[in-house]
């Protein structure tokens, strides 16, 4: 596996991480212990990224789909 194989590899699966926990967001409340276990996944990968210097991708379908997730949050405060 090449170095940007690598990269690409923990990009998708942080995108992957961000996406469960924005619906775990959306459906059970930003404090719910499923939330809650799902941001634990996701700041796990985003540690390792930051510490190795890699950026998300911003183009991925998941992130797109996080992005969604969060704007129907912010428009709807009650779900």
């Amino acid at each position: 596996m090449t170095k940007k194989q690598m990269i690409q590899t923990i990009q998708q699966q942080e995108a992957c991480a961000f996406l469960r926990l924005k619906e775990a967001t959306r459906s059970f409340g930003a404090n719910h212990p499923e939330t809650n276990a799902r941001r634990r996944e996701w700041c796990i990968l985003d540690d390792v990224m930051q510490a190795a210097g890699i950026q998300p991708d911003n183009t991925l379908p998941e992130q797109h789909a996080s992005v969604a997730i969060m704007r129907e949050l912010e428009s709807n405060p009650n779900i």
